[in-house]
């Protein structure tokens, strides 16, 4: 994620990314959970942020031209019934 996060602040676009508030990024970072879940003991479910995140994305899909998700399928019922263009 943080490569196409990059590249693109590099190539000219202004990127949002909805992470851990512990990531690196050139990007404006919208922080979902305090730290990343990976290095988190013990472990956190992963779909607890990943809730939070579309919850926060659906709060302000209308600013985005282009939404990409890396949280596997979770998203799909979200999109379908918010209107998010994808």
């Amino acid at each position: 994620m943080s490569w196409l996060t990059e590249d693109l602040v590099e190539l000219g676009h202004k990127v949002t990314l909805f992470a851990s508030g512990d990531s690196l990024t050139r990007g404006f970072l919208v922080p979902v959970w305090p730290s990343a879940l990976r290095l988190g003991r013990p472990r956190v479910d992963p779909i607890v942020a990943q809730t939070m995140s579309l919850q926060l994305l659906a709060e302000r899909a209308g600013e985005f031209d282009i939404i990409h998700f890396h949280t596997d399928w979770v998203h799909l019922p979200s999109c379908d019934t918010s209107g998010f263009r994808f």
